[in-house]
């Protein structure tokens, strides 16, 4: 997510094992040479929705931005991880 300036600009959820991601988008330009001036402006809107491949534990999640790159981390949930049933021999 280049340009990505605020951690207000960015919106992260889970529902339903799925990441929605949106992010507002204002970009402002300016150019002043002697005889022009030009200003530009972009507003627009950005949104995904990603299917995870497992369950995930969402009070867990971290989300880190640097460089330009959103990393979006979750525990997975225990509720999906398979438990040893051990059997009694008589």
């Amino acid at each position: 997510m280049p340009g990505l300036e605020e951690k207000e600009d960015v919106n992260i959820t889970v529902h339903n094992n799925r990441l929605h991601l949106s992010r507002k988008i204002k970009q402002m330009g300016e150019q002043e040479d002697e005889n022009v001036h030009r200003t530009e402006r972009y507003y627009g809107q950005f949104s995904r929705i990603v299917p995870l491949p497992s369950a995930v534990d969402d009070t867990g999640a971290k989300a880190l931005y640097r460089n330009a790159v959103l990393e979006v981390r979750f525990p997975k949930s225990q509720k999906q991880i398979g438990r040893q049933i051990d059997v009694d021999f008589h």
